[in-house]
């Protein structure tokens, strides 16, 4: 992707000296981070399988 973004500008590339990768997120972590949220909110999830609903409802694609 950073690829796309630098060839717009050729001189991009020797500008940026550092590069960070990050990991894509699992279900089991994005379900944490859901949970996590919902409760700084104030929202109980009670017993919600919010892992479950992501693995149904989404693709790999959209949860990177």
């Amino acid at each position: 992707m950073f690829a796309k973004f630098s060839d717009v500008n050729l001189g991009l590339h020797s500008r940026i000296y550092q590069k960070f990768v990050f990991r894509d997120y699992s279900i089991t972590d994005l379900g944490e981070i859901f949970n996590m949220k919902a409760k700084q909110k104030g929202f109980n999830m009670g017993k919600v399988d919010v892992c479950q609903i992501l693995a149904l409802h989404t693709w790999n694609e959209q949860r990177q």
